[in-house]
């Protein structure tokens, strides 16, 4: 039994050593910008901060594959609530043609997450101001 559990402490042991800490040095040069880097400071520089750190491990290609999957549906519109909320509606006498717009720009931005380009975004932030001056 005492064998068992010392091989098996051996055993961790020789899985957790190739993950090596690492050192990052915060140098401070006078005259120049502040940098972070894994070799020590040169002479001239002074060490601000000096912080040792364990890389994160490699993925597998199913941890790779399930992150991938999770990115590509956070932004997804969810159906289940979508269909649970009322879009209001609103007339023109209501609201000023500045909210309309406005009102229609935030629907558009909810409805392509994050797959926009700047210049359509840069076209809505236009159709806006006309509208709102």
């Amino acid at each position: 039994m005492d064998t068992t559990v010392r091989t098996l402490g051996i055993a961790a042991f020789l899985l957790i050593a190739p993950a090596q800490a690492q050192v990052i040095y915060k140098c401070v040069e006078k005259g120049k910008p502040v940098s972070f880097q894994t070799t020590p400071c040169p002479v001239t520089a002074k060490v601000a901060d000096a912080k040792a750190f364990v890389p994160d491990r490699e993925l597998t290609w199913q941890e790779k594959r399930q992150r991938e999957a999770q990115w590509a549906t956070r932004n997804a519109p969810q159906a289940s609530t979508a269909a649970n909320i009322p879009t209001p509606t609103v007339t023109p006498s209501s609201r000023s043609q500045c909210e309309l717009t406005r009102a229609e720009r935030e629907r558009w931005e909810r409805a392509s997450g994050l797959s926009r380009s700047y210049d359509t975004v840069r076209a809505w932030n236009e159709r806006v101001a006309r509208a709102c001056n």
